[in-house]
């Protein structure tokens, strides 16, 4: 119990209930049935009573229809329960870290719905429960998980218990209560771990055969025929776009690749397009002797980058004082990869 993880999940996950009830708005109709008028409705998050003290002003008069929602309580759900599972590795802030399987709960939710008039009850419980049906699918995501999508069901209780004022005075105002509530399968995430080491390169080895055979000879496999293929870690930048800018203007490229998420740092270099980055050395692994004799160190100044998806990412690409070549440097916890080992060119730069 020493560690404390809260990634804000309960709050996170009530938002996107609310998310998904809101909006509702209730029409008033004359006698014909003709909508004369709307009205917006209002979600307080507070238990019914709450509500009431809260929304009611001196005079004793509350601005109806509301719907209030809470937290009704938390419980395990045990038909979701699977020990064996160990969970996922996820980049958290850039850094590689081990995301244990989360506890799957139970989020109870009340719901009160309280109008003044009838049409307004009929109408809100239409709009709320008719797509209930077995349930609805809520996504979001983890605190500091961006690019990690969660979906829960949530589930309606099937029942929406309605009471009338009976016993009334002269000077309380007639209101209606609709109680139901709802239930979200939901998680609850443990802390988040570090890995002991990292793999930095995979190194295998294939051989291919004429025939396959249910027993096969060792002196079939020669070297003639044997492939071996490395898979790295660095950062792999395919393609980018646009590929050509104009001089004067700064403008935004997407780049896209492999091993997108991890990246850490992103870097431009081109002597005539930035003079003042050929004097501007990176050297991001000086601290590693094994990574820093693989990346050595390089000219570039840093350029504001976002990461759209696993393999896209969007750079900033100040404005450019003249012609010629730009080049994108992508660095990660294992390495760098530069955008001109695919493209010989890099961006080209042409005059505005």
């Amino acid at each position: 119990m020493e560690q404390q993880p809260f990634y804000f999940e309960l709050e996170d996950q009530l938002k996107m209930l609310l998310t998904a009830i809101d909006g509702c708005m209730v029409r008033r109709y004359n006698k014909d049935r003709t909508s004369t008028d709307k009205i917006s409705v209002r979600y307080v998050y507070a238990p019914k009573q709450r509500a009431l003290h809260d929304l009611t002003n001196k005079a004793q008069h509350i601005t109806l229809p509301v719907v209030a929602y809470w937290l009704k309580g938390v419980s395990l759900d045990n038909k979701r329960l699977f020990n064996k599972l160990d969970g996922s590795d996820q980049y958290v802030n850039g850094e590689l870290k081990h995301i244990p399987q989360p506890l799957p709960v139970r989020i109870d939710v009340s719901v009160s719905i309280l109008t003044k008039f009838q049409t307004d009850m009929d109408q809100i419980i239409s709009n709320l429960v008719s797509y209930f049906q077995p349930y609805i699918v809520i996504s979001w995501n983890r605190f500091n998980l961006p690019l990690l999508e969660i979906r829960n069901k949530v589930i309606w209780d099937g029942n929406v218990n309605l009471s009338y004022p009976i016993d009334i005075n002269d000077n309380q105002p007639t209101r209606i209560t609709g109680d139901t509530s709802f239930s979200i399968e939901g998680w609850i995430f443990k802390e988040d771990e570090n890995f002991s080491g990292e793999i930095r390169t995979i190194e295998a080895s294939f051989s291919t055969l004429s025939a396959i055979s249910r027993k096969i000879s060792e002196n079939i496999i020669t070297e003639d025929n044997t492939e071996t293929i490395t898979i790295s870690g660095n950062p792999l930048l395919v393609s980018c776009y646009p590929n050509s800018i104009l001089t004067g203007n700064n403008t935004q490229i997407t780049v896209y690749g492999n091993f997108i998420r991890g990246i850490s740092a992103a870097y431009i270099s081109g002597d005539t397009v930035y003079p003042e980055a050929s004097s501007i050395i990176v050297d991001p692994f000086s601290s590693s002797r094994t990574l820093s004799a693989d990346n050595p160190p390089f000219y570039g100044i840093p350029i504001n980058f976002s990461i759209n998806t696993e393999n896209s990412i969007t750079i900033d690409i100040p404005s450019p004082i003249d012609v010629g070549n730009i080049d994108v440097i992508f660095v990660n916890r294992v390495g760098y990869d530069k955008l001109t080992n695919q493209y010989s060119s890099g961006i080209n730069v042409f005059e505005s």
